[in-house]
């Protein structure tokens, strides 16, 4: 486990836009342009406002060189699905084609999940899963795991509210 963001707090005293990572490793993301802290499905949850908002992991190589072993999770309730929503996004700033480190989760304006991978050389793996489309205005929990060889898979569990 890298980090954990389970977003039950939100700010703390010296750090009020900071979202702490229950991991215990210390990758305390900070809320950036209006992040919303509300209740959610499961303890807390923010809201942002599609287009600006965002948490800042920071730059951690564990947390931006993603080449081994993957598992991404999050509870989403989206609005608005118009402009293609990125929920979890890592990329390394200054990378070249042959260390390019970046992997996107991402909800296309149908609903399908879409997966981005590049890694070293500049090999790319690009997937929007087939069905099971996230619906606007219901939690789903999305899950998406990799396996070392860089297979993606993808698992989608809607939960109606």
């Amino acid at each position: 486990l890298v980090a954990y963001y389970p977003l039950d707090t939100v700010g703390w005293p010296g750090h009020p836009s900071g979202i702490w990572d229950a991991s215990g490793n210390n990758h305390h993301a900070t809320a950036v342009a209006g992040v919303v802290p509300v209740r959610g499905h499961v303890g807390g949850a923010v809201v942002m406002n599609g287009s600006t908002s965002n948490m800042h992991g920071g730059s951690a190589p564990e947390l931006v060189q993603l080449q081994g072993d993957l598992t991404l999770e999050c509870w989403v309730n989206i609005t608005d699905l118009s402009n293609e929503p990125h929920l979890i996004t890592s990329a390394a700033n200054g990378e070249t084609e042959d260390t390019n480190m970046q992997f996107s989760l991402q909800i296309r304006a149908s609903g399908l999940i879409r997966v981005k991978h590049e890694y070293g050389n500049g090999l790319d793996q690009d997937r929007t899963s087939p069905s099971l489309p996230v619906s606007q205005g219901v939690w789903h929990h999305i899950t998406v795991t990799r396996d070392a060889s860089e297979r993606i898979y993808r698992y989608l569990s809607l939960i109606h509210i």
